[in-house]
């Protein structure tokens, strides 16, 4: 699958002024600016701020706003791509016991 180019902002302070209140993929980073946890929501400024109270040593949040029908393979893509710390890495497990990464 490819993705729409998007655009990337990278937030410091202040963010709940600058998130949307729409769908789109977020990655908190830490002050190295190695991405830590990488989440997806409808609604990236009610979820963004649950999620910084929960990882406050997280330094930086990066997010782009996307489809609704892509932000779920985005975020399967960056965390299989990054492996944050914080994420479990996607698998699938089918009926038969086979297992996809």
């Amino acid at each position: 699958m490819t993705f729409p180019i998007l655009q990337w902002h990278r937030i410091t302070k202040d963010y709940r002024e600058l998130l949307p209140k729409a769908s789109g993929v977020y990655v908190m980073t830490d002050a190295t600016g190695t991405p830590i946890y990488i989440g997806q929501s409808t609604n990236l400024a009610q979820r963004v701020s649950s999620s910084h109270q929960n990882y406050s040593y997280a330094k930086h949040i990066c997010f782009a706003e996307c489809p609704k029908d892509d932000r779920l393979e985005l975020e399967k893509s960056l965390i299989n791509h990054y492996k944050p710390s914080l994420n479990v890495t996607y698998k699938f497990i089918n009926t038969d016991g086979n297992t996809w990464v």
